[in-house]
């Protein structure tokens, strides 16, 4: 300020700069507003009132389009939240899909008036250590799970039995657990025999069908199915398929080596049956 009004003649193009932007603004935002003056002081004014004017224009330009990015913002979120519904359907869509199409699997295990009822149950949590091979499923008593039930996957292979049941779970023994054990037939031979899990061959997922001889006609893939012996399962549950015949260290007996048909590092999810007419 001192600079100002120690110049007089820069004081005095201050405030007529100042008197233009004043008059100007105040012609824009009045149009009844006229600002006199002809000659010079027209010709000075006018390129203040054009800046102005042009000034306004830009402005209401400014908030024309900050209002449209507000809309577009708006519009934006409001599709974001109905794609993720969208993506949420989808998903619904495709587990319910999925499990119509395993439970159109199951229709190929039996068929009949004496049809086992199957209880569809997801696989939660599964025992990784080495001295157990089991599943917790999303099933229990309140379900009409009971103790000894047999488990299978989509398409009526034994995944194993049901050894605990809680209210709202069980636990179900996969038929590699070293403590699983059921009555067990080789198809093509018709030999009985049982079939059990093996602790060194769990991590191999590899089970043994016993009670077998040396002699036995017991071929590498021949496949065994439950026998149903006793009424306590039901027959003919596909176990697994023979990848080899081994003799015990006595001679006399012998076991088949067999690959559950099962796929039970893949399994998300398993059929527990509730009910099945014994042909016993």
């Amino acid at each position: 300020m001192r600079f100002l009004f120690g110049h007089k003649w820069m004081a005095l193009v201050a405030v007529i700069i100042l008197a233009a932007v004043v008059l100007s603004v105040a012609a824009a935002l009045s149009p009844g507003f006229a600002v006199g003056g002809t000659g010079w002081t027209g010709d000075l004014l006018k390129p203040f009132q054009t800046a102005t004017g042009s000034f306004s224009d830009w402005a209401s330009s400014f908030w024309t389009n900050a209002r449209r990015v507000e809309e577009l913002e708006s519009e934006n979120a409001a599709l974001r939240r109905r794609i993720a519904e969208i993506d949420e359907q989808a998903r619904l869509y495709e587990d319910v899909a999925g499990e119509n199409e395993r439970l159109r699997g199951l229709l190929g295990v039996s068929g009949g008036e004496s049809d086992p009822t199957f209880l569809p149950a997801a696989v939660t949590a599964r025992d990784t250590d080495n001295y157990a091979k089991t599943f917790t499923v999303s099933r229990g008593s309140k379900h009409g799970v009971e103790p000894q039930m047999l488990a299978v996957n989509e398409i009526g292979q034994l995944v194993g039995i049901v050894s605990h049941v809680s209210a709202e779970w069980s636990t179900v023994r996969s038929v590699v657990d070293s403590d699983f054990a059921c009555g067990a037939y080789a198809f093509r031979a018709r030999i009985d025999g049982v079939c059990r899990g093996r602790f060194e061959m769990m991590n191999d997922e590899h089970l043994t069908m016993i009670g077998l001889t040396p002699d036995s006609d017991i071929k590498a893939g021949d496949e065994i199915l439950t026998s149903g012996v006793g009424g306590m399962f039901p027959r003919d549950i596909v176990i697994g398929e023979v990848v080899a015949m081994e003799s015990d260290p006595n001679g006399m007996t012998a076991y088949a080596v067999i690959a559950p048909a099962a796929g039970l590092r893949r399994i998300e999810q398993m059929f527990i049956i509730t009910s099945f007419e014994s042909e016993d």
